[in-house]
């Protein structure tokens, strides 16, 4: 359409644009089942423009659809030539396994739903049906359905077109799943989304489930909590660990965890609920107990007798709270305020910190007043448990580690200033894992443990020649528990390392730019870092090797590193944890 008040006969920069997209534009038009394209005239009318022609093939993406290359109705190139390969039909999908049929493959040929996080797969039979799981077991803690994620379908690693008769997008749904088949280029794949009721999934169904949540009038109930780990995608950290003394010193609790859709694995004698489902804003309404480590949403209304147990996720040591939104981020002060507090300090009931050093930081810089128990991080107990030395071996087991090999834990954070979204960033490569691999040898393995929002942006590296990628396993701890020495950076995890008295080298080539300009530090790195600093592969190859070396070169700075920072940290901060949240005013 020309723009108000130009010619329509003058071209124009709206009036080019116009005619450009349009002479480009392929029109589809739905005709009935059978009605074939032989002599079919349709006549499509559009924005006001009408166009009229003879059904010139069938298009090459559906035989529901027909496109037309008459002057008369279709501007522009000529369609190009049908392309043939193999096409799927999906005949049933169940809450285990989904059926489909490939028309023009062969038996035994492999048919696979591939992501960055999974990949599942059958083999064809004779009849060309195969039976894809939809259900993994993904790091031995049993079957679960698959986690959300687009799932590209392959034949023997080529894309499969949908079948003649196939509609798509098509709606998936089971007990467990739910999602859509949509086509993906010149494939088809399988989008699975968090598995909450139809009505919830739009923003207004959303909304309003909200509004209800909020207006709601219930009476809070004293033996249930709810617990949630960062943005529901594993039951870890300290809210795991709180969970299950929680149930040990209380056995009557009724244990609810929020969680992205069913692949996370929940603690036995605990439910899980789909976050944003009907469900879970009833419990978030009624519990008791709120455990979180990250944010409670803005829209959260605590009930009287509410109380929000904020764990954090890691020692402090970054520049946060205040001293990050106006210091780094330059934030209006009335934004700096509503971060620090209405958003945040407000509605924390109680907190939980590594020693009581730590407590003036969340004093200052949120505005808080409230209690806090500052007798260690509640997600180290697992690090000193009976069982800790089982859990090492089952590990390594399960990620073909050698006895006699030394398995390297690569951990970086992430960089405020690689962002890509919604509490994900690109990751930060300043060393080639599988060149680290390469020169260690094969007495070493990488385990290259992305962090979480790197794993939101649906990137993986995946596993290489002395690389296993570990950056889905639900559990940190284990991974520290099979490891022999950790290659951090500025990550809270080397005060949890430290705990295992086991070397760590930092590898720290933007020290200076991340101090300056990235983020910043509460205090100083350099005693909050007990092993070698290094800034390539070379020096990263160097200090690997001679492990030795390293213990014996940084014991002082170690001892004093655990001294200041893991005094708490025994293995039983998460029974003084539970008995902190126990004595507070009942409801």
């Amino acid at each position: 359409r020309p723009a108000a008040g130009r010619d329509p006969e003058v071209p124009g920069p709206r009036l080019g644009a116009w005619r450009a997209a349009y002479d480009r534009s392929v029109w589809r038009v739905a005709v009935p089942a059978g009605a074939g394209p032989a002599g079919l005239e349709l006549e499509v009318t559009a924005g006001g423009v009408s166009r009229r022609g003879l059904v010139e093939r069938v298009d090459q993406e559906s035989s529901a659809a027909w496109t037309h290359g008459t002057d008369a109705f279709r501007l522009g190139a000529s369609p190009a030539a049908p392309v043939s390969g193999p096409r799927a039909v999906v005949l049933d999908v169940s809450g285990d396994a989904l059926t489909v049929r490939v028309a023009g493959a062969l038996p035994g040929q492999e048919v696979a739903l591939v992501s960055p996080v999974l990949t599942v797969s059958a083999l064809l039979d004779a009849d060309g049906i195969a039976l894809v799981p939809l259900v993994a077991d993904r790091w031995g803690r049993g079957a679960r359905p698959l986690p959300t994620a687009t799932y590209a379908l392959l034949l023997d690693g080529e894309p499969v077109r949908p079948g003649h008769a196939v509609d798509l997008p098509l709606a998936v749904e089971t007990d467990q799943l739910a999602g859509w088949w949509v086509r993906a280029g010149e494939g088809t794949a399988l989008r699975l989304t968090p598995p909450r009721p139809v009505e919830s999934r739009t923003m207004h169904g959303h909304r309003e489930l909200r509004r209800s949540y909020r207006e709601r009038e219930v009476a809070v109930d004293p033996d249930v909590a709810m617990f949630q780990s960062y943005w529901a995608e594993s039951a870890t950290d300290s809210p795991l660990a709180i969970c299950q003394e929680l149930l040990r010193q209380r056995p009557s609790t009724k244990a609810f965890w929020g969680v992205l859709d069913h692949s996370v694995p929940v603690p036995e004698g605990t439910t899980a609920l789909v976050a944003g489902s009907p469900e879970w804003y009833d419990v978030l309404a009624r519990a008791r107990f709120l455990v979180r480590n990250t944010e409670l949403g803005a829209y959260t209304r605590l009930r009287p007798g509410q109380v929000h147990v904020q764990t954090f996720h890691g020692q402090v040591f970054k520049t946060m709270g205040t001293a990050l939104w106006r210091d780094v981020r330059k934030l209006p002060e009335f934004v700096v305020q509503h971060e620090a507090t209405t958003r945040r300090s407000d509605v924390w009931g109680l907190i939980t910190t590594a020693d009581p050093s730590s407590d003036r930081y969340y004093r200052e810089l949120y505005g808080y007043r409230g209690p806090v128990h500052h007798h260690g991080l509640p997600r180290t107990d697992a690090l000193l448990a009976p069982g800790a030395d089982v859990v090492r071996a089952r590990t390594r087991e399960l990620l073909g580690i050698a006895p006699d090999q030394v398995a390297v834990l690569h951990a970086a954070t992430w960089r405020d200033d690689r962002t890509t979204g919604v509490n994900a960033a690109a990751d930060v490569q300043h060393v080639s894992m599988e060149a680290l691999a390469e020169r260690l040898g094969p007495g070493f393995v990488v385990l290259q443990r992305s962090h979480g929002s790197v794993a939101r942006s649906s990137v993986r590296h995946g596993d290489r020649p002395g690389v296993v990628d570990v950056t889905d396993h639900p559990e940190i701890n284990d991974l520290v528990l099979a490891s022999d020495v950790a290659v951090l950076d500025y990550s809270s995890l080397r005060f949890d390392y430290a705990v295992t008295g086991r070397p760590m080298v930092f590898l720290v080539p933007d020290l200076e730019q991340y101090r300056e300009d990235v983020r910043g530090f509460l205090f100083d790195f350099e005693p909050t870092a007990p092993g070698p600093w290094v800034r390539d592969l070379d020096g990263l190859v160097d200090a690997l090797s001679d492990l030795d070396a390293v213990r014996e070169a940084h014991a002082a700075a170690y001892a004093a590193f655990n001294e200041r920072f893991n005094r708490w940290h025994d293995g039983h901060a998460a029974e003084r944890a539970v008995q902190a949240m126990l004595a507070l005013p009942p409801v």
